[in-house]
């Protein structure tokens, strides 16, 4: 069984540990998500792998990306993450 989230998120990354998600609920359309691990069971189907796992970023990708920063200011936000 591969890493499943639900149909309702696209994830950003392609990866099987954490990832950024975009919304594609109606309600909630746009804004950016985080889910801190993907696992291999079925997303909403398990006590510890659903909505509650996710949190939220940003209201859209564009203030995602506005609200990352220069690199400069990134390299001086996080001295000992960024080499």
């Amino acid at each position: 069984m591969k890493p499943r989230i639900s149909r309702e998120l696209l994830p950003l990354t392609r990866d099987n540990y954490s990832t950024l998600l975009i919304d594609l609920r109606p309600e909630s359309f746009g804004n950016v998500l985080y889910l801190p691990y993907v696992r291999k069971q079925v997303f909403g189907k398990h006590p510890n792998y659903g909505w509650g796992n996710v949190g939220y970023v940003a209201p859209s990708f564009t203030d995602f990306i506005r609200e990352l920063g220069t690199e400069a200011e990134l390299k001086s936000r996080y001295p000992h993450r960024v080499a």
